[in-house]
């Protein structure tokens, strides 16, 4: 786990993997209309978890996990929301043995699974789930699963809108970056370029904040260099 900070230098090392610097760096606002994020630029990361960037006006900590998972949340939102999504043929298909409750869901439900890009069929105690959405990701399918089969016990009347929303914040967080996973400088680039292209890059979906700054003044009044 990070302790402490770890400053960006250009100077490092050569034999470091390429790149040896960030390549993400905001144009000015004025220069790019679809801009929400500030112009600034990666300094370095605290606590393995908290990215951290400035400008002329301060300093900027961006949380890597909440990042993510407003990324996820608004591509799989999106995606839950298709009419008809184009699905996928698992080559193998997936075995499935549901509880009690959750066989009864899964019965109770096929339509409106089916209508997800979701599709199960009996297979003597359990189901084999033969097709799926083709964004879903490999790591994401029992995410997406076991979350419908929670958010369909939960709405026992189905409000089709709060029942997308939950799904796609269930997979979000659960397959998001992770606090204090090292992150390599592409990897940061990818990010916040991702991140500024949401529709609200400020919050995660659980309402929480991604990004909280401290401005030079009020820097430089905690060190009581103004009054």
């Amino acid at each position: 786990k990070y302790t402490g900070f770890e400053l960006f230098e250009s100077g490092l090392d050569l034999k470091l993997e390429e790149p040896t610097k960030p390549t993400f760096e905001f144009t000015p606002l004025h220069n790019q209309p679809n801009q929400k994020l500030p112009a600034m630029s990666y300094v370095g990361v605290y606590a393995g978890t908290y990215l951290l960037f400035q400008n002329e006006i301060g300093l900027y900590l961006v949380d890597q996990h909440a990042a993510a998972e407003r990324i996820r949340y608004e591509r799989i939102y999106e995606r839950l929301g298709a009419i008809k999504p184009e699905r996928k043929q698992l080559i193998t298909p997936i075995s499935y043995v549901f509880r009690p409750t959750e066989k009864d869901i899964i019965d109770q439900n096929q339509s409106l699974i089916q209508s997800y890009g979701l599709s199960f069929e009996p297979f003597q105690e359990g189901y084999l789930l033969r097709e799926l959405p083709t964004w879903l990701e490999e790591k994401d399918i029992d995410y997406m699963v076991y979350g419908l089969i929670e958010q369909l016990r939960t709405y026992q009347s189905i409000d089709l809108k709060k029942l997308r929303d939950q799904l796609a914040k269930d997979i979000a967080c659960k397959g998001a970056i992770k606090a204090n996973k090292a992150l390599s400088m592409i990897e940061i680039d990818h990010l916040m370029t991702e991140l500024n292209q949401c529709d609200n890059p400020y919050f995660c979906p659980h309402g929480r904040p991604i990004v909280i700054s401290f401005t030079l003044y009020e820097i430089e009044k905690l060190f009581k260099r103004i009054v």
